[in-house]
């Protein structure tokens, strides 16, 4: 994304590109509650909510997000435990962190609460960016694109906004977002009783909000401007919107599992997660530890694009609820061999942004690594490696979560408007019903298109690799020291015995020859089995009135938490995380029909 270009004119922050300022001089926090706040009078709707309702807010044109910070700290004074505040808002020019952080410095009012933004603020980067307020109960998504564009990205069943904040630079010097075309998908994400004001009271305006049936008045605008605008919706559309207060039932506690109930319970859902095992712990669910990286592509289509941005979503996730199982040290992934090396290249010159990767030399790695390395490669400082079984237990650690252990989930039959599971010969209700299952899917549900494969890791001892500081990933991969041993892998097969292969203890070492030559003590191991699919994404989304978070293969530490985040947001009904593009490449029926 092109970033903003600024001029700073008294303290504030003026546009090059659309040659104005970014609000009125001096004037941020009352321009914000003057227009927005009273002008869709957000205080006294707020106050008379219903329980456990999600309030949504559309915004075109975030700017310096100070619209955002007024909003959320009024939302933090007036909310209560049972609601939850959405707040999209779409920016074309990210103004640069430096000086967002500048505007927030000046604005003390707002300056405090900015400062959970500042430390999760996004990379700059095409799609839509969540950010999550669980203190307050909100939630903010940074959609970086074209208006247009992102708006159509946000259309999903039942979605609608609740009010909105027609912001940008005025219709004369930023024409591209007060078209009918944005109007009129303003409309189709409106429902009986939205709301909208801006500070613009031009023609144009005015004829697009008419052309697509909303009312409005013209009262006095902010400080020396003669008139805003400020209005409803005019339509006897009604939205089925969710509420909070639901049951969920979640059957499998993989990452998968584990991860779409820690979102869920943290909105206020009572979540039930049945698992087949007897122990959380148990061998046949995790591996020890796991490297979390991207697998970035060279392609602009729908699977460089989930690639990309679950990376982005799940370092931001594990930031926040992982620790002490997170270890944020950086991911290496070498220049193996030539095919790799070119494939870096056309990555280097598609990113200019060195905070998703940078390019290292052979002792710039071996420095990073802690080890003597012979390559180079890409050096990922937001990468790292997780102690799975750790982080998941650690993510159900909340009161609305019922772990159910030794539960195999028998049947699933739709009753009415509930679901009813059969299990160990009890039978439970639930609202909606979610299937992290993996390869296990089709015991349950007929799906289309997944396949089983073995995966076997290798767990070393080398006392050179006590030095380790870091995973390193060439043809295979080397995780840090856990216990006084590393792990190493994986391999890939078609196998279906569950039994340890030494065959496969060899393979794994001679995978990482790039990386270390060294003799290697293997201790013990780990078989696991993943469920995959030809395209190599996975299978998320709503099948037939059934949630599924499946067939995520050997990436689920990267891509789970990113995709349980999209089913959160289709069950309340909030602004997706996931673009129509994303959408549809991750149809979880999209194998019925091909051949």
């Amino acid at each position: 994304m092109e970033e903003a270009e600024l001029d700073w004119i008294s303290g504030d922050p003026f546009s090059k590109t659309y040659q104005d300022f970014y609000f009125s001089k001096n004037k941020a926090i009352s321009e914000c509650n003057f227009i927005y706040l009273e002008g869709n009078q957000l205080l006294k709707r707020w106050s008379n909510l219903e329980r456990d309702y999600v309030f949504n807010i559309g915004e075109l044109g975030f700017g310096t997000g100070i619209n955002f910070l007024v909003t959320l700290q009024k939302w933090k004074g007036i909310k209560t435990p049972t609601n939850w505040l959405n707040y999209f808002s779409i920016e074309k020019n990210p103004i640069p962190f430096e000086d967002l952080l500048k505007v927030y410095k000046k604005y003390k009012d707002v300056y405090k609460i900015s400062i959970p933004l500042i430390d999760k603020f996004p990379i700059n980067c095409r799609g839509f960016h969540r950010i999550d307020f669980p203190k307050e109960r909100a939630s903010l998504t940074l959609a970086y694109g074209e208006v247009n564009e992102c708006l159509k990205n946000t259309k999903v069943k039942d979605l609608s906004f609740d009010a909105w904040f027609l912001d940008g630079f005025s219709p004369q010097k930023n024409p591209e977002i007060w078209n009918d075309e944005v109007f009129n998908l303003i409309a189709d994400l409106s429902c009986e009783g939205s709301s909208f004001s801006t500070f613009s009271s031009a023609k144009i305006v005015k004829d697009n909000l008419k052309k697509n049936n909303f009312s409005f008045s013209k009262p006095k605008g902010f400080s020396n401007k003669r008139h805003m605008l400020k209005g409803k919706y005019i339509s006897y559309k009604k939205i089925n919107k969710s509420t909070l207060n639901k049951r969920i039932g979640i059957i499998g506690a993989g990452i998968s599992g584990c991860s779409l109930a820690n979102l869920l319970s943290t909105k206020g859902y009572r979540v039930s997660l049945f698992e087949k095992e007897e122990d959380l712990n148990s061998k046949s669910l995790f591996n020890t530890s796991l490297v979390l990286y991207p697998r970035l592509s060279v392609g602009n289509d729908a699977y460089a694009e989930y690639c990309l941005q679950s990376y982005l979503f799940s370092t931001k996730f594990f930031e926040e609820i992982g620790k002490p199982f997170w270890n944020k040290t950086g991911v290496l992934l070498l220049d193996f061999n030539q095919q790799t090396k070119k494939r870096f290249k056309t990555l280097i010159s598609l990113r200019k942004d060195s905070r998703i990767f940078r390019k290292v030399t052979a002792s710039e790695a071996s420095k990073l690594s802690g080890i003597k390395l012979k390559k180079g490669g890409l050096f990922f400082p937001d990468a790292g490696w997780l102690d799975l079984r750790g982080v998941c237990s650690f993510m159900l650690e909340d009161p609305n979560v019922n772990l159910v252990l030794n539960n195999r989930i028998n049947s699933i039959k739709k009753e009415k408007r509930e679901y009813e599971i059969t299990s160990n010969n009890s039978k439970y209700r639930f609202d909606h019903i979610c299937l992290c299952t993996s390869f296990e899917t089709d015991q349950l549900l007929a799906v289309k298109g997944l396949s089983k494969k073995r995966g076997q890791t290798s767990v070393v001892e080398n006392k050179i690799l006590d030095d380790l500081k870091i995973p390193i990933c060439a043809n295979g991969y080397l995780s840090p020291s856990l216990k006084n041993t590393n792990v190493i892998g994986s391999t890939y097969s078609k196998v279906k015995n569950k039994n340890l292969s030494l065959k496969e203890h060899e393979e794994n070492v001679k995978k990482i020859k790039d990386i270390t030559t060294s003799k290697l003590n293997i201790v013990s191991g780990h078989v696991g089995f993943r469920a995959t699919t030809k395209d190599h994404l996975p299978l998320v989304g709503n099948a037939n009135g059934i949630f599924l978070n499946i067939g995520h293969g050997s990436r689920g530490s990267t891509s789970a938490p990113f995709s349980s985040q999209f089913i959160s947001d289709l069950i309340s009904k909030s602004p997706p995380i996931f673009s129509s593009k994303l959408r549809k490449a991750v149809n979880p029926e999209r194998f019925k029909f091909k051949d």
